[in-house]
């Protein structure tokens, strides 16, 4: 049981590379550009330090998209076999780093990266939409 939890921990890691990764680079293009970038307004791969930063965001999103399921296996497992006396510290700081991950994953930073407005984001439309019809209802 030792050795599920040192795994549920470095777990928790890679989802904070990429977060951090793909911020990195928003926030070093924004630099060279003088303003925060935004969909096609450069597209990412016209930046020049594109080519270094690529690599990192892509194999860390890579990363974190494949120890996911195995984190909630492992989240799942851990809340079973451990009803009682359940330690929540790790459960509650590496949850936090993927929830913070999968934030980044909706997030216009994202969305300004892969450079694709409306195939992902369909829930974004769907949000707006309802928003309008509301404050017109009241």
């Amino acid at each position: 049981m030792k050795y599920l939890r040192i795994i549920f921990w470095i777990l928790g890691i890679p989802p904070l590379g990429f977060s951090f990764s793909i911020l990195i680079f928003y926030i070093h293009a924004g630099k060279i550009l003088g303003q925060s970038p935004y969909y096609n307004q450069p597209d990412p791969k016209e930046i020049d330090v594109y080519t270094t930063y690529s690599p990192l965001v892509d194999w860390t999103a890579t990363i974190w998209l494949l120890s996911f399921p195995i984190w909630l296996g492992l989240l799942i497992l851990r809340v079973v076999l451990k009803k009682k006396g359940n330690n929540w510290r790790p459960i509650l700081i590496t949850g936090s780093s993927q929830i913070l991950a999968i934030l980044m994953l909706f997030s216009k930073v994202f969305k300004w990266y892969i450079d694709w407005i409306n195939v992902l984001w369909p829930c974004e439309s769907i949000a707006k939409f309802l928003l309008r019809f509301w404050f017109k209802l009241g």
